[in-house]
């Protein structure tokens, strides 16, 4: 009945029937349960077949609809197959618990949390499953046409896990097979009653941990639209609607970023094509594992921590697929392992429609585990143009040791398993080929090495993004940058190196604010950089923004500084700048360049305003972030094994824990060259077999055995031991 009236505006889909749609002509109709408006409701242990009404809205198979706070809601230990219109629905509902579902067979989205507004929900240890190739001409995987949300259940974007809001925590679920392994598909303002009274893309993040994601047609782990956590009015207490629509903005008063740091840990991606993000800053990806995904990472734009010291990557572990690295950040990967089939890809999608900024993010390698054997390529730059106009430098970039980690190099010590070669420490794209002039050669081109470093330039000392910032040119008239370096010495008599920059700019002309210069420079206060401009008398105008290096630099490990001019204008303290210069109002990732930072911030703005004070990383366990918890809202203390839960405000046990407080990984007691794997299993008992992961060359049921290495077996002609039982090879 195409007269049947709409529930929202537009999706063309009402509760009162089958309602004729542009994209739908017929309903298929199951049995459907639903619990709403007030109450509680559990549903444990059942086997549900044939449920769920595609094409009628709010006919699904389980579904809390607007309950509001309901601690006692419970979805858990069901079986849903053969199933049309989505599986479990979360819908308006706070701190419920969807746990220990398996759903197979089901189309459209397995578990769909609705609106925007949902928040604290526990969606963990569930199992979505699908039998279908995304290619299959009859089944088309397990998408479904005909429902009101084609990015979630179509072949547009269909997801085993979907959400607008990611304050729910995520925990020790699997996926496999479906189009999308979970989708957070933030950057709306909340959809039906919330319509327009949720940010979305502010939401702070919740525990994201434990889950495995293979198998995928699209993505693994994803985030799509901006994801840039803010310290918001979000609450229960609003029904998860922002009141203060100001502090969703990117930046306070002051001009300082207002985000919230947070992590994603140890959830495991591979199979999957990509695996990551489009916009997002303030996530951190510790105990990552991607293998064998075409892109192990997938991530455009990003932005330093709100909390001034965290990396991006920590304690992660990747081979066998690209890693397409975001612009706009010291990204900083640590104590991570790359193994064979590990790519590093510069500046992904840099200049691709109005994405990225001026494509020159710093690379941060710390205690990094280059693992990669093959002789093909290790990483590449940019070297495509999508847009109508040749003002294009996305082929920048700098790739660099952290400051100790170059230190030791430089004092002419070496790191195993370096992604560098000996002696060098730093690489960037051979389009700046100043580097190559400088005096004593600190720089070569990498075709030496083969195509690993896709043909840049390796330097024996650390390199630095030195950014420029400019206003209202245009891509067929805009003037080069003119660098000059006076290497090791004051600025005076002719330089040791110069070369024109190119001007940049994102999308075409008039299409976005972000456009300037970008260059890679060397620190070090002995060094001296004079820029101008090719047109005129060279002047760069005032109200342009200059950005020196990164203060994360400086919390985690020391102040840089470099002198620096521009045409006869002296930066800083005469002429000397510093890597914890003036910020505000620059860039918080979802805001780029208010009007209060042209001529008042940056490096060399005129009026000299102070620089940011320096974070003590000591403070904050050097970066290491851990699931969300607000150990504050406890009155005592959760202890080892627990948790405090952000929204009940209560202990809940941690995952690899029973309530008796069995650490099932120690039950498991794996070697050292083994890794528990009953810690997201959700179980309340020990696992009793294949509890422990072996490192390669390892075996055993808890990997204590490596007959290679007990019997000293050494392998001539690049040749590798191979055990063939726990004791011989």
């Amino acid at each position: 009945d195409p007269n049947l009236p709409e529930v929202i505006p537009a999706e063309e889909s009402s509760t009162r029937g089958c309602r004729c749609a542009s994209y739908r002509t017929k309903c298929t109709v199951g049995w459907h349960s639903i619990a709403m408006n007030g109450g509680s409701a559990r549903i444990q242990n059942t086997r549900l077949e044939r449920c769920g009404q595609r094409g009628i809205e709010g006919k699904y198979c389980l579904h809390f609809h607007k309950l509001g706070s309901c601690p006692t809601c419970l979805f858990k230990g069901n079986s849903i197959e053969g199933s049309h219109q989505r599986g479990i629905i979360v819908h308006g509902t706070h701190l419920s618990a969807v746990e220990d579902n398996t759903l197979w067979n089901v189309r459209g989205a397995g578990i769909y949390i609705e609106d925007g507004n949902e928040m604290h929900n526990d969606i963990k240890y569930n199992v979505v499953s699908c039998p279908f190739r995304f290619n299959d001409p009859i089944h088309h995987g397990c998408t479904v046409p005909g429902t009101s949300n084609r990015l979630s259940d179509t072949s547009d974007n269909h997801s085993g896990i979907f959400s607008r809001a990611v304050t729910n925590n995520l925990i020790g679920n699997r996926v496999a097979n479906a189009f999308n392994g979970m989708f957070f598909n933030s950057g709306g303002v909340g959809r039906g009653s919330v319509a327009g009274k949720v940010c979305e893309s502010d939401a702070r993040l919740a525990r994201v941990e434990g889950n495995v994601w293979h198998g995928n047609g699209r993505f693994g782990t994803y985030t799509l639209g901006s994801n840039y956590a803010k310290a918001t009015d979000q609450s229960i207490l609003t029904d998860g609607e922002n009141i203060n629509k100001d502090l969703c903005k990117g930046f306070d008063s002051l001009g300082l970023g207002r985000g919230v740091s947070a992590s994603m840990v140890d959830n495991t991606d591979y199979g999957n094509a990509f695996v990551g993000h489009y916009d997002a800053g303030d996530i951190q990806h510790r105990g990552h594992n991607a293998y064998s995904n075409f892109n192990n990472l997938y991530w455009k734009e990003t932005k330093n921590f709100a909390n001034g010291c965290s990396s991006h990557l920590l304690g992660a572990s990747y081979a066998d697929g690209n890693l397409a690295l975001p612009d706009q950040a010291s990204f900083i990967i640590e104590n991570t392992t790359f193994g064979d089939g590990a790519v590093l890809e510069a500046n992904h999608h840099c200049n691709v429609g109005v994405t990225g900024v001026l494509c020159f993010p710093q690379y941060i390698l710390h205690e990094v585990h280059w693992k990669n054997s093959s002789p093909s390529r290790w990483m590449w730059f940019q070297d495509f143009n999508t847009q109508g106009h040749t003002a294009n430098q996305n082929h920048g970039g700098v790739f660099t040791l952290s400051p100790p980690n170059a230190q030791t190099v430089m004092d002419g010590g070496q790191l195993a398993d370096s992604f560098f070669p000996p002696g060098y420490v730093s690489l960037v794209s051979d389009k700046f080929s100043y580097l190559l002039g400088l005096p004593g050669s600190p720089c070569i081109v990498s075709t030496a090495y083969g195509n690993r470093y896709d043909g840049g330039i390796l330097c024996r000392v650390p390199l630095r993004s030195l950014k420029v910032y400019s206003q209202n040119l245009v891509s067929f008239s805009a003037p080069y940058l003119i660098v000059e370096v006076w290497y090791g010495r004051a600025q005076s008599g002719s330089p040791d190196s110069s070369q024109s920059i190119p001007f940049h700019q994102i999308g075409g002309d008039f299409e976005s604010d972000k456009q300037g210069y970008s260059l890679p420079v060397v620190p070090g206060a002995e060094h001296h950089y004079k820029l101008r401009l090719s047109s005129g008398d060279g002047t760069i105008p005032a109200t342009w923004v200059v950005e020196f290096s990164d203060e994360v630099v400086g919390n985690r490990w020391e102040v840089e500084y470099i002198n620096l001019s521009l045409n006869n204008y002296m930066c800083g303290n005469n002429g000397l700048v510093n890597s914890h210069h003036d910020r505000r109002f620059m860039w918080s990732g979802d805001q780029f360049m208010s009007n209060e930072a042209w001529g008042n911030t940056g490096a060399c703005a005129a009026d000299k305003p102070g620089d940011l004070p320096k974070v003590d990383c000591s403070l904050v366990d050097e970066g290491r972030l851990m699931s969300a918890e607000c150990p504050e809202l406890c009155s005592n203390s959760c202890g080892e094994t627990s948790y405090c839960d952000c929204g009940s405000a209560t202990c809940k046990i941690k995952s690899g824990f029973t309530e008796a407080e069995v650490d099932l990984c120690a039950a498991a007691r794996c070697s050292d060259h083994g890794s528990c794997a009953a810690k997201y299993l959700g179980s309340n008992l020990p696992t009793t077999s294949s509890a422990c992961i072996c490192d390669e060359g390892w075996s055993g049921s808890r990997c204590q055995f490596n007959p290679c290495q007990t019997l000293g077996i050494v392998c001539q002609n690049n040749g590798r031991c191979a055990a063939t039982s726990d004791t011989s090879a």
